[in-house]
């Protein structure tokens, strides 16, 4: 009962992250530089882009993937009421039909602190991702 709403979440937010990732790696390959550098170490192309390409492209992917998953959470309010299933998004839906103005209001600010909270979370993946964007170090 879980399969088609979960496939009509991920299908839209995963066609777009494998072309940003595609695009990313596309990028890096054009530069040369350590893809070249990796090549000439033995690597063949697929290696070089997997274990080097994907290392550069971590920071900006970590970026669209938390964009990505923040736009699923509305995204599943809806698939939600579409499949019938119990949620946040019917229980907002069901608020709103009721007026009850308290109970929209504690759920919106549900909504708000998670999205803040995937925000949080992609700038500490981001320092850890990229030793120059930590705290107190300068080039």
């Amino acid at each position: 009962s879980l399969i088609l709403p979960a496939l009509a979440t991920g299908f839209v937010s995963g066609a777009g992250i494998m072309r940003y990732t595609r695009s990313i790696l596309e990028g890096i390959a054009d530069e040369g530089g350590s893809i070249d550098m990796a090549m000439s170490c033995g690597m063949t192309r697929t290696q070089a882009l997997v274990r080097v390409g994907l290392r550069l492209a971590a920071p900006q992917l970590v970026s669209v993937v938390g964009l990505a998953f923040a736009s699923m959470i509305t995204g599943v309010m809806v698939v939600e009421n579409l499949f019938a299933l119990p949620g946040l998004g019917a229980l907002l839906v069901g608020d709103v039909g009721n007026r009850d103005l308290v109970a929209v209001q504690s759920e919106l600010f549900l909504l708000a602190a998670f999205f803040l909270l995937i925000g949080l979370a992609v700038d500490l993946l981001h320092a850890l991702l990229d030793p120059r964007l930590a705290a107190g170090k300068e080039e």
